[in-house]
């Protein structure tokens, strides 16, 4: 019980802070500059009826704020944020989006099994999924090798 009141607390949290803190570069309560993080009411009008394509990363909002490197979902995209030039030079838009205890419809509509999930869209429709590969190696600390790998896969297939 205490870690679900502590979970429901962090998410207060991060919504509260998503919506109310503004980055000095951007509208993001997070250091990006190329991810745009939306809640779920726009979802529908930047995803799911884009007549483009855009690459989504379905995260934990607390995982954003954890800052232990070796779990911490935000290096990751920090890692994909590095890219967003790049990603964008392309076509895409880059959106993230918080399926923690926020948006658990969206969560359950696209039978994520993992945070984060990279979902790449064309015109509304799924076309590849990535997520994390997880070893025994990311229990090590400071050893970033799922973030890298999953940057990595995700960067490869924009760039064909």
């Amino acid at each position: 019980m205490r870690y679900f009141i502590l979970g429901m607390a962090i998410s207060l949290i991060t919504s509260w802070a998503s919506a109310n803190i503004k980055n000095p570069k951007g509208d993001s309560a997070f250091p990006v500059d190329y991810i745009k993080y939306i809640d779920g009411i726009s979802f529908e009008d930047e995803v799911e009826l884009s007549k483009g394509k855009v690459v989504v990363i379905f995260s934990n909002g607390a995982c954003l704020w954890t800052s232990y490197p070796a779990r911490s979902c935000f290096l990751f995209e920090k890692r994909i944020d590095y890219f967003g030039a790049q990603i964008k030079s392309r076509g895409y838009k880059l959106i993230g989006i918080d399926v923690g205890f926020r948006n658990t419809d969206i969560f359950q509509r696209y039978s994520l099994t993992s945070k984060p999930t990279v979902i790449v869209f064309n015109k509304g429709y799924e076309v590849e999924r990535f997520e994390p590969k997880y070893n025994q190696q990311d229990r090590a600390p400071f050893v970033l090798s799922w973030q890298d790998d999953l940057t990595k896969r995700v960067i490869d297939y924009l760039q064909k």
